[in-house]
């Protein structure tokens, strides 16, 4: 029987074998499931492009730093690019561990 759908129902659609998409007209995040490959939410990039992009900046922060700055260092640069490297060391195990577990 076939009825109209609510705010919050869920409507999972087989298109063929291979594919199927879960649909949605309460506000989440919509999310699309091929088969063998697990269901791949849109969070997980935004969490991905999130961690990329504070990697990228404390790399690029710590570069600028490390041509930049004068030989004998304050102690403030001195930390500000120590605290820069660990977010970028962090970072890239981060992205790391996102895309190695993102597969399992």
């Amino acid at each position: 029987m076939l009825g109209t759908l609510t705010a919050s129902d869920h409507v999972f659609v087989n298109i063929n074998s291979n594919l199927s998409v879960f649909l949605s007209r309460a506000p989440t995040l919509g999310r699309m499931k091929i088969k063998g490959e697990g269901v791949v939410p849109d969070r997980f990039f935004v969490v991905l492009f999130t961690v990329l992009g504070l990697t990228l900046a404390s790399g690029v922060t710590a570069c600028a730093m490390a041509l930049i700055c004068p030989d004998p260092a304050r102690p403030m640069q001195t930390e500000l690019f120590k605290a820069c490297v660990a977010i970028f060391q962090t970072g890239v195990g981060a992205i790391i561990g996102l895309l190695g577990g993102h597969g399992l």
